[in-house]
């Protein structure tokens, strides 16, 4: 408790994570969405194409 309960600091520790995660979510759908809009070099991956599995 070194910034106490009604600190800035304290709040802004907890909304941060709160709100990053969803929004971190959300750009991964968009990702994979539009995954297509990108072409793909299978000789250069080091995954396997999820959109094949």
């Amino acid at each position: 408790m070194l910034f106490g309960l009604n600190s800035g600091e304290a709040l802004a520790t907890v909304v941060g994570v709160l709100m990053e995660i969803p929004v971190m979510l959300v750009l991964v759908e968009i990702c994979k969405k539009t995954a297509f809009w990108f072409r793909r070099e299978p000789e250069k991956a080091t995954l396997l194409d999820p959109r094949l599995i």
